[in-house]
């Protein structure tokens, strides 16, 4: 039976096929007023403070933030935006940063479905069901711009394995740097990958003494930069957190099996991933009968890494180094190196057109009803932003949300992701305001520190520990006025009605303003 063989005709409909998919996921990124993220304005936000720490400073950014000199694998997703501040209006900045993941993130799967599998990667479309997951509504932009990286990293490594040159060894180690430097999970992923990869054919070149010596120094002269930045730049662990927990019960196989990672807004979502588990299963199979009739296994390594990742999602440390949010990030890389290994398994040519276009119309019909709930919680934030447009640049501003998931007295706009917490950073990243909403400076792992004596998250309440993005209401104008030797000009609250403090009043609109001292 004929297995999809690369010809030109079946080429150019896969391209297709793919292609249309790439120009929906960028339509779905630029038709809105803004691609709300939860973390993505603070991010925003925090590359203009770099943008203005690095030039004169003359709106006075130096008497709230310092630069963070311990560097951490962290930094591409902002230096990026801070190049793009420069070109774009913060909203704007967002779209093509987002826009640059979903082509490398696209182009990098199909790159590594076309160096791993024999025939025409009638699959690569799979990726896009992927594209557009929890982390990256989320607003991991580090995160996500890692696991393009990731897939063009194991393009590299199976070429490289293949045939170790020179150039390939150049390629192969400044992806790795890259990696490096872009977010921790994918670079250690891609070391397992290396690992994987290459061990195996250093065994195979035993008997070949010169072969070899070659492939182990070109190997080590492309992981060695990276594997040293990253063990001297690494923040370290706290002393009470171990390498491995246990985390295989329940709760966290069916968050596995059912991808709750992916899931944004689960409601019209899960149908959509049920339907889509079945066609995963259906490949299975299929992938099963294939390997059954040719009686060996296809890209064994892929299946190798998939474990391994597998065994870090149930018993690696969810907060190791001061991270976060590590068991989802690996549930969604098991998920992908899987449809990796799907899409390239040979299958016979009569099925791979259904299959490609099932797994289209999936991705069509996640990318539609994700599109529309996404797009209600992108107008609010749109008229958020325009309702902020009167402060003045140099103004220190307080935002306050007391509904981050845009509850209302009949509905929850986003009710798995905080997607309205942060929202003023695109207005402060615009207008170059002062913002006090910046828990990025909080951190150890960011480009940018509070000065102790006036950082929020110490001074703008009593108790000296504010939690004023879990408890906003606890915020103390008038304390931190005191406490920091700092004038807060505006304050704005958004959301549910709280009393804000003890001389506030309550509103009942959806935002408000507070002005103090200063007329606009």
């Amino acid at each position: 039976m004929e297995r999809n063989p690369p010809t030109a005709t079946n080429d150019r409909w896969e391209r297709a096929l793919f292609l249309l998919l790439l120009a929906t996921s960028l339509f779905a990124v630029w038709r809105l007023p803004v691609f709300l993220t939860q973390d993505g304005p603070s991010h925003l936000y925090n590359a203009r403070i770099l943008l203005e720490l690095w030039g004169d400073d003359a709106l006075g950014y130096g008497r709230f933030f310092t630069l963070n000199t311990d560097f951490s694998p962290n930094w591409t997703g902002n230096l990026l935006l801070a190049g793009l501040l420069k070109l774009f209006p913060a909203v704007v900045a967002e779209k093509v940063l987002v826009s640059a993941y979903v082509l490398l993130l696209a182009f990098g799967f199909k790159q590594a479905v076309r160096a791993l599998s024999a025939g025409t990667p009638w699959l690569s479309s799979l990726v896009f069901v992927s594209v557009f997951n929890y982390h990256l509504l989320y607003g991991f932009f580090n995160f996500c711009l890692g696991l393009a990286l990731l897939f063009w990293t194991i393009a590299a490594l199976h070429r490289f394995v293949a045939d170790p040159s020179r150039k390939r060894t150049l390629m192969c180690g400044a992806l790795l740097l890259a990696l490096m430097v872009t977010h921790p999970v994918p670079f250690v992923v891609a070391l397992l990958c290396a690992g994987i990869m290459v061990v195996p054919a250093l065994r195979r070149t035993r008997g070949d003494r010169k072969g070899l010596l070659v492939l182990t120094w070109r190997f080590a002269a492309a992981l060695l930069p990276a594997v040293i930045m990253f063990a001297v730049f690494l923040p370290p662990s706290d002393d009470h957190q171990g390498l491995l927990v246990d985390k295989l019960n329940t709760t966290t196989i069916k968050d596995l099996l059912h991808m709750e990672h992916l899931l944004v807004f689960p409601a019209p979502e899960r149908p959509l991933f049920r339907l889509l588990s079945m066609v995963f299963i259906g490949l299975l199979l299929l992938a099963g009968f294939t390997v059954r009739k040719s009686r060996g296994i296809r890209n064994g390594p892929l299946l190798a890494l998939l474990l391994m990742c597998v065994l870090v999602h149930f018993h690696v440390n969810d907060e190791l180094a001061g991270g976060a949010y590590l068991t989802s990030r690996m549930a969604l890389i098991s998920w992908m190196v899987f449809a990796l290994w799907l899409a390239c398994v040979p299958m016979p040519q009569r099925l791979a057109r259904p299959i490609a276009v099932a797994v289209g119309l999936v991705a069509l019909a996640l990318g539609t009803v994700r599109h529309l709930q996404h797009g209600a919680c992108a107008a609010v934030a749109g008229e958020y932003i325009a309702h902020l447009k009167p402060i003045n640049e140099g103004m220190v501003v307080l935002p306050l949300c007391f509904s981050p998931k845009g509850e209302t007295a009949s509905d929850t706009l986003s009710p798995r992701i905080g997607l309205f917490k942060h929202m003023s950073g695109y207005a402060a990243a615009d207008q170059r305001f002062i913002s006090l909403d910046n828990y990025e400076a909080n951190t150890a792992y960011f480009q940018t520190r509070w000065r102790s004596e006036v950082n929020p998250f110490t001074q703008l309440c009593a108790s000296g520990d504010c939690d004023i993005e879990g408890q906003p209401h606890t915020a103390d104008v008038d304390g931190y006025e005191m406490r920091s030797g700092q004038r807060i000009d505006v304050v704005v609250h958004w959301g549910a009605p709280i009393r804000m403090t003890a001389d506030s009043v309550v509103t009942t609109s959806a935002f408000a303003t507070r002005l103090i001292g200063r007329d606009h």
